[in-house]
């Protein structure tokens, strides 16, 4: 027997969940690193955009907000490394590394930045200026409302 597929009681639930999906997708990493003009993986991709940040991540933290096991974090830094695009340096800590940008690393998070952009402003298509000011004013409360709810009041 098929199950009926079960839906959210708030339209709003769903839309966000699709837009995350969309801007976590493979597909939407590759097309900003396609516009960006680098052969980059899109895990590669998402990195550069996280790292760009300016956190200096450790390696566990990276894994963690790309959803991958520490394994999988250390050989996309490996290749990242071979680019030139990071270096792994000693933290306080002696048992940690910490994760930094290089010169050419800040130079291609710079370029998926503003591939990102490129990529969202087409995306918001017709949206007048004043509209997507209202917008985002009104995404700032719910993400608000929602960090409010969460304990420490913050994602970790």
């Amino acid at each position: 027997m098929t199950a009926q597929p079960l839906h959210h009681g708030n339209p709003l639930a769903t839309t966000l969940y699709d837009i995350v999906r969309v801007l976590q997708s493979h597909e939407i990493s590759q097309l900003v690193g396609d516009l960006q003009g680098t052969p980059l993986s899109a895990s590669s991709v998402r990195a550069l955009w996280f790292l760009g940040r300016g956190s200096d991540p450790t390696q566990s933290e990276l894994a963690r907000e790309m959803g991958v096991s520490d394994p999988t974090a250390s050989k996309l830094l490996g290749r990242l490394e071979e680019l030139g695009l990071v270096r792994r340096v000693r933290g306080s800590d002696r048992r940690t590394r910490r994760v930094a940008l290089t010169t050419a690393g800040v130079a291609a998070a710079r370029a998926v930045y503003e591939s990102g952009d490129q990529l969202l402003d087409s995306a918001l298509g017709e949206l007048r200026p004043d509209a997507v000011a209202r917008l985002i004013d009104q995404l700032e409360v719910l993400r608000a409302g929602l960090r409010a709810q969460l304990p420490g009041g913050d994602l970790s």
